[in-house]
């Protein structure tokens, strides 16, 4: 199509180039049944058989008089067809028509050739019809070469009339609304948390490390929602408040209060299977870490109380 579109010659090969055997109109009906062009097509199926037949839709002659031989029947109970008196060889030579027999001769096409050349436009049309459905799904636009397409009609609604003395008054009785009640999120849907958790923290910000100890504490769970007090051991400074969430993949992160001269800490980790929490932590300045104003480095704590997070109310 591209050649075509681009006034190049056309590239299709004669079919009886590469097979001699087929006869030139055979070829030249098949090239033009697969046209690129619609127009250039057959307009009807008799039109391109009459072109891979020519002799086909010539006045043939009449069918030849079968003479019907007498049948055995297997059962006495079935009604056999009465024999048929056979034609004497002088009704055989008369020269009167209405009991001559014909005989047609023709020269049979091989059944094999007819087969293999239906075969070979079908797969071929295939081809140009799938092509035809890839162009057409790129412009977004479905097209069907060669046909058109009435819209379907909606079936007419019969109108009921009655007559003018006798109308009805509908009467309409309420539809009750339904109300569709929001999903409640189940808790087991979040890690639960226990009370308090205990563990080390090393802060990356000082070389070498510093590391120590760290403590999450008083700790109350709404759902994803959480907090506590957080708390650090000698040489770390930043204990205060802290606020968070878990997700429902084991996910953790929690925001610890900064005040004038410490900014807040920032918290982030998963919840392990365990109970384990751990992750990394950073200083932050205007939502962000910022690791120059102050700490940042790893934390690992696990549970030192086995009691559950106190519930808080919603």
């Amino acid at each position: 199509m591209t050649q075509l579109g681009s006034k190049h010659e056309e590239p299709l090969i004669p079919v009886n180039r590469m097979i001699p055997e087929i006869p030139q109109h055979v070829a030249d009906a098949i090239e033009r049944a697969m046209s690129i062009n619609s127009a250039d097509r057959f307009a009807t199926v008799e039109e391109f058989w009459q072109a891979l037949e020519p002799d086909s839709l010539l006045e043939e002659e009449p069918e030849p008089v079968m003479i019907a031989e007498p049948v055995a029947m297997a059962d006495e109970h079935t009604l056999a067809t009465p024999p048929v008196a056979p034609i004497s060889e002088e009704l055989l030579h008369n020269e009167t028509p209405q009991v001559r027999v014909h005989r047609t001769l023709r020269r049979p096409v091989p059944f094999a050739l007819v087969l293999a050349v239906l075969i070979l436009v079908g797969l071929l049309a295939g081809v140009l019809f799938g092509i035809n459905g890839w162009l057409s799904s790129a412009r977004g636009v479905s097209v069907v070469k060669g046909s058109s397409i009435p819209a379907a009609k909606q079936p007419a609604t019969p109108v009921a009339t009655l007559p003018q003395q006798a109308t009805p008054v509908a009467t309409h009785s309420p539809t009750p609304i339904s109300t569709t009640q929001p999903t409640p999120i189940s808790p087991a849907m979040y890690p639960l948390l226990v009370v308090s958790y205990s563990g080390e923290i090393s802060d990356q910000f000082t070389n070498p490390s510093t590391d120590s100890t760290m403590t999450l504490s008083t700790i109350q769970q709404s759902g994803s929602t959480i907090h506590g007090y957080f708390s650090v051991g000698q040489g770390l400074i930043g204990n205060g408040n802290f606020t968070g969430s878990v997700t429902s993949g084991h996910k953790i992160q929690f925001l610890v209060s900064g005040n004038g001269w410490i900014a807040p800490l920032f918290f982030q980790g998963t919840v392990q299977q365990n109970g384990t929490l751990s992750g990394t932590y950073c200083s932050q300045q205007n939502g962000q870490c910022n690791k120059a104003i102050g700490g940042f480095g790893t934390w690992k704590i696990t549970p030192s109380d086995t009691k559950r997070a106190i519930h808080m109310s919603t």
